[in-house]
Order: C-alpha cells, then sequence, then structure tokens
C-alpha cells in the first residue's frame, strides 16, 4: 500500500518485470523516435484520466453528484 501511493518510487524500485508489468498497466502503446517519445497511448483506465481528449468534463454533470438545490 505504501508504494502504491508513490508509483514513481515504486516503478523505480521495481524489477524488470515488475516495472513490464507498470508499463502494461498503464500504457497501451508509446511511440519512440530518435530516442524520444513523441506519443503515448493510456490504457482504458488511465485515458479516461490523462488524455487530452477525454470526456471528463462529462463524467459528472456541473452541480457535480447531488443536483442542484433550488428554492431552499
Amino acid at each position: 500500500m505504501a508504494l502504491a501511493s508513490n508509483c514513481a518510487d515504486a516503478y523505480e524500485k521495481a524489477n524488470p518485470k515488475a516495472r513490464r508489468m507498470f508499463n502494461q498497466a498503464f500504457f497501451k502503446k508509446t511511440a519512440v523516435q530518435d530516442k524520444e517519445v513523441n506519443a503515448v497511448h493510456y490504457a482504458d483506465l488511465f485515458a479516461l484520466l490523462f488524455e487530452p481528449s477525454s470526456n471528463k468534463t462529462d463524467m459528472v454533470a456541473g452541480a457535480g453528484f447531488e443536483p442542484a438545490t433550488f428554492g431552499l
């Protein structure tokens, strides 16, 4: 649980097999050109959170989880 709170630290301490599992959990595909990452395609769960084209603004209405209250 302590490692899960800091993924970068956990990844850094992991052995190569565990690092591969991290990569597979977070990414569908990465594109590398001239030793630099030029495209990242996140796994479905992380795509919802990280991709700029995600619909995270549509997940919850403007009022949040509860509807707006009118005329208290």
